[in-house]
C-alpha cells in the first residue's frame, strides 16, 4: 500500500487571518469617519496584539508541515513530540469526542503494553487531552483541523487493520 501523510487544514488559519485583517479595516475606517480621531498609542494597542495571530497563521500558512504519517506498519503523529502506533498492537480504531475535542480513540490488544480498559481510557483522557508536547498520546489523536475528514480518516486506519 502507499504511504499517506495528512496535513493540518489550512481553512481555519485563512478564516483567522481573514477575521483579523477585518478588524483592523472596520477600526480604520470607524476612526476615519470618527470627528475625534483616536491617538497613535492607541492604535499601537490595538495593532500590535493583533500581530501575533496574523504572523502565526502566516507562519503556518508557509510552513505547512504535516499532522502524520500513515504507513503499512503504522502512523507516526506529529505533534512537538513525535510518537508512533504500531498497527500490530491496535485492535481497533473508534471515534471519540471529549469536551469539543475530536479524536480518534485507539483500542490496544490485551497482549500490547499499552493496552488499558475504557475505564482508565476514560479517567486518564482529561491529563492525556492538557499535554502540549503530545496531546492524546498514546491513546487518542487528535482529528481536528485536518486536511481529511475525521470519518474518512477513521475509515483508512480501520482499513489498514483488516490489511
Amino acid at each position: 500500500m502507499e504511504n499517506i501523510v495528512i496535513y493540518p487544514s489550512r481553512k481555519q488559519h485563512v478564516i483567522v487571518l481573514i477575521g483579523v485583517i477585518v478588524l483592523i479595516a472596520f477600526l480604520v475606517v470607524l476612526d476615519r469617519f470618527s470627528s475625534d480621531p483616536l491617538s497613535p498609542m492607541i492604535w499601537l494597542a490595538v495593532a500590535a496584539p493583533s500581530l501575533v495571530p496574523i504572523g502565526r497563521t502566516v507562519y503556518y500558512l508557509i510552513t505547512n508541515r504535516p499532522s502524520m504519517f500513515i504507513t503499512d506498519e503504522g502512523i507516526k503523529v506529529n505533534s512537538k513530540e513525535p510518537w508512533e502506533v504500531r498497527f500490530a498492537d491496535v485492535e481497533s480504531f473508534y471515534p471519540v469526542v471529549y469536551r469539543g475535542f475530536n479524536l480518534i480513540g485507539i483500542r490496544y490488544k490485551k497482549d500490547c503494553a499499552n493496552w488499558k480498559s475504557d475505564e482508565e481510557m476514560e479517567e486518564g483522557r482529561k491529563e492525556r487531552i492538557l499535554t502540549r508536547e503530545c496531546p492524546g498520546a498514546p491513546y487518542e489523536i487528535p482529528a481536528d483541523r485536518l486536511s481529511m475528514k475525521k470519518q474518512q480518516l477513521l475509515d483508512l486506519l480501520n482499513g489498514r487493520l483488516s490489511s
